[in-house]
Parts: C-alpha cells; sequence; structure tokens
C-alpha cells in the first residue's frame, strides 16, 4: 500500500513542472513522500484528503486529516519551500472514496492558511507535523487526536495508516487511489513512532504520497489519530516513521480554538 524511494525519505509525491504546463495530470510523478504498498483499497475515511501543490519547478501530493471542521494536519516536510521558492496549495481533494485524487481537479475545497510547526527544519530531527485551515467548514466528522501519551506499553499495538501514496514504488503512475494498511508498533520515542509488518503478514509499508496521513490507533473503541506519517526506509521498505501528535497537541490546538470554537468545547479543547 505504502512505500518509500530512499532511506529516510519524506513521502511526498512530486511532479515535473514540464507536466503541468503539458497538462498531464501528475503522469510523470517522482516522489519524495510515502504512501501505501500492499494494503487495500480504503471506500472509508472520508476524513482523510490528498492536498495538491505546486511550485515554479514541481507539483506535489501529500495527504492529510480532519481533525476539526477547518483543520487539517499533515507533514510539515510537505510545505517547505524548494529552490525556486514557496510551494502553493492549488487543491484540496476530500476523502470522499478511494477514486484517485488526479486530476486534482474534482471535490476540492479552499485553503485559507498554511502554518507547518516552527521548529521544523528536517524530518529527521523531528517536529514534522503542520496544520491547514480551510476556508469552508467540512461536513465531514473530523477524528480525534490522540491525547494519551504513547509508551513501550504500546509497543505491539496496530496502527492503521491511510494515504494516496504509490501502490508501486517503480511506477510513480501508481498514485491512483486512497489505500489502508495496518502495521505493528515497533518504536517510541519521545516525539515519533515507528510501525512495520507484523509477522506473518504479507509485506506491507508506506510510500510516496502518503506524508501527513494519519496512523490511527483504536483505544475503548474509538479510533484516534495517533501519528502523522513522516518518513521510512529505502524502496518503500522496512520500518515507517510517524510523528506522535499527543506530543504536539499544544501546537495544533490554538488553530482548532481559534477557527472551530464551537468543536474545541464540544471536545474539552482549550489553548494552552
Amino acid at each position: 500500500m505504502f512505500c518509500h524511494s530512499a532511506f529516510t525519505s519524506p513521502f511526498l509525491a512530486v511532479a515535473a513542472f514540464a507536466c503541468l504546463l503539458a497538462g498531464c495530470a501528475g503522469t510523470d510523478i517522482d516522489s519524495t513522500s510515502e504512501d501505501v504498498i500492499g494494503g487495500t483499497p480504503d471506500d472509508g475515511d472520508a476524513a482523510v484528503f490528498a492536498i495538491v501543490q505546486s511550485s515554479s519547478a514541481t507539483r506535489s501530493l501529500c495527504s492529510a486529516t480532519l481533525v476539526a471542521p477547518h483543520i487539517l494536519i499533515s507533514a510539515a516536510h510537505c510545505f517547505v519551500p524548494d529552490k525556486e521558492g514557496d510551494h502553493r496549495i492549488n487543491w484540496i481533494v476530500k476523502g470522499d472514496s478511494a477514486d484517485s485524487p488526479w486530476p486534482w481537479n474534482s471535490s476540492s475545497t479552499a485553503t485559507e492558511n498554511l502554518h507547518p510547526h516552527p521548529a521544523y527544519y528536517d524530518h529527521i530531527v523531528g517536529n514534522d507535523i503542520a496544520v491547514v485551515v480551510l476556508e469552508s467548514r467540512q461536513s465531514t466528522t473530523p477524528i480525534l487526536l490522540n491525547r494519551q501519551p504513547l509508551t513501550d506499553a504500546d509497543l505491539g499495538s496496530r496502527v492503521r495508516f491511510v494515504g494516496f501514496g504509490r501502490t508501486n514504488v517503480d511506477d510513480p503512475k501508481s498514485i491512483d487511489e486512497k489505500n489502508q494498511v495496518s502495521l505493528e508498533m515497533v518504536g517510541v520515542k519521545p516525539d515519533r513512532f515507528s510501525c512495520n509488518t507484523p509477522a506473518g503478514q504479507p509485506e506491507a509499508h508506506t510510500c510516496f504520497g502518503d506524508s501527513g496521513g494519519p496512523g490511527l490507533m483504536t483505544k475503548d473503541g474509538v479510533e484516534y489519530v495517533a501519528g502523522v506519517i513522516s518518513y521510512g526506509g529505502a524502496n518503500c521498505t522496512g520500518a515507517n516513521t510517524s510523528t506522535r501528535v499527543d506530543q504536539f497537541t499544544s501546537f495544533v490546538d490554538p488553530y482548532i480554538v481559534k477557527y472551530d470554537p464551537d468543536y474545541a468545547a464540544a471536545h474539552g479543547i482549550t489553548a494552552p
């Protein structure tokens, strides 16, 4: 379902600017982000969106999660300016089905502003999380953030990853639908956690285009966003790593309180 193209590579999918001019809708995609390999199509999870953006040189794809009616969270590395200048978000494609986000022009909504974590500068160092504020309130039910700190007691737990990334690491055109895969948590660090294919299960990994998508954990019968997909191993193999959202609620919550005060009040969310 998801794959990676280079060791500890982020999972953002990038297309050549020439493709933009030719109107080829991402047919020559080169990924620097992650998507799902060995997973299954996902017709649910309407709160998982695809984000398409461009600069003067590239077009790129990442995934994101609706965590309040106006608020998406994604990976900060998806929005770092390239050497040609700032990326500009063109479309945010709603996650209504597993249909392809190409040609990037259906079921879209506008963004009001974008906020990568202020301490982010490299996905390996950390702080790989961003908030995207949408112009219009979404009717889709948001997914709650996990606010309970992860510990070693969570090792062995299943985490369900969802994203729009490649399903074939060698085929840039395989970014054709939203997919999901269930992996096992194999490592917990202060600001991130790692997951890999459970023993006895066919190989499955996140890959290019999955960056920013959610790692979902179920606790007491409720599914929460536990992580934001950040990076993984060479050629979309081995363990992937996600940013722990429980360590970044103080970053996300002020945006929820500001733009969705009714939702914040209903869920006991306050700005720190």
